[in-house]
């Protein structure tokens, strides 16, 4: 090979260096978004991490709460259930006594009809044993 020839290859390797070289300044740049992605995506990952134990946290409070509130809704049931019960005796009761109250009138009022009954029939045979003892 002679100098032109060697001064020629040269300058085609030169060539291709630079091209190398763009082709590797383009590469760090991409490299370095990708690393900024990466990073993002790890961030991302992290939080969605997080946020899947707040969540688990959350439905496990969710659980609990119900579970809670299962149990209050029983107690409430059965203290209605004695409530009605209690209240229900107390009307029974109620009724007994008013009934007791409405019958003493209607007793006092049958015993003074009996009475006067007893005097009016006392009366008629009184006069009639009178008629009888004065007639003889």
């Amino acid at each position: 090979m002679n100098h032109e020839q060697l001064d020629a290859q040269v300058q085609e390797n030169e060539k291709v260096i630079a091209v190398i070289q763009e082709s590797l300044k383009s590469f760090e740049h991409r490299l370095g978004a990708t690393e900024k992605v990466v990073a993002s995506i790890h961030s991302l990952a992290s939080n969605v991490q997080a946020l899947t134990i707040e969540v688990k946290g959350l439905t496990e409070s969710v659980e609990q709460n119900q579970a809670d509130t299962k149990v209050q809704v029983g107690e409430i049931k059965a203290l209605l259930k004695e409530y009605q019960t209690e209240t229900n005796n107390r009307f029974k009761a109620m009724g007994e006594r008013v009934g007791t109250i409405e019958k003493k009138p209607a007793k006092r009022w049958e015993g003074i009809v009996d009475k006067v009954l007893l005097v009016l029939v006392g009366g008629i045979v009184a006069f009639f044993l009178a008629r009888l003892g004065m007639g003889a």
